[in-house]
């Protein structure tokens, strides 16, 4: 477990960023905040607990990182997301159906774990195509 505990912490910090959704449209506005009244609604103050959850994990993950195929992968994939999204955000970010990007995320990292068995596969279909007698 501890192996893949980097690609497990990932994983959660996608979950613990998107824990602000549940709390959209709570009318009112809260402090959280220690020492001085800064009055925010509840959504954002959830956003930004879950933010600095997230800082710590992505700190942790760095820590215990076990070089294997699981976590070079997810650190990959996690990589390429944060190009998307820095780019998506410039072009009508965060709008209605944006939770898809968290689905090609996934088969993103599905297919590049298989990729060597796809391409494998691929490969011999084309060598039955070239030679059907064999």
């Amino acid at each position: 477990m501890k192996k893949y505990l980097t690609s497990l912490l990932l994983w959660a910090t996608i979950i613990i960023g998107e824990v602000h959704c549940f709390f959209a449209g709570i009318p009112g506005s809260y402090n959280w905040i220690w020492r001085r009244e800064y009055p925010l609604t509840l959504q954002w103050n959830v956003w930004f607990v879950a933010k600095e959850i997230n800082y710590l994990l992505l700190i942790i993950a760095i820590g215990v990182y076990q070089r294997n195929r699981i976590n070079s992968l997810t650190v990959r994939v996690f990589t390429y997301f944060g190009l998307l999204d820095f780019i998506l955000y410039f072009y009508n970010y965060k709008t209605w159906g944006y939770g898809k990007v968290y689905v090609w995320m996934a088969a993103a990292w599905v297919l590049m774990y298989n990729w060597n068995k796809i391409t494998a596969c691929l490969w011999l279909q084309l060598e039955h195509l070239v030679n059907p007698n064999r």
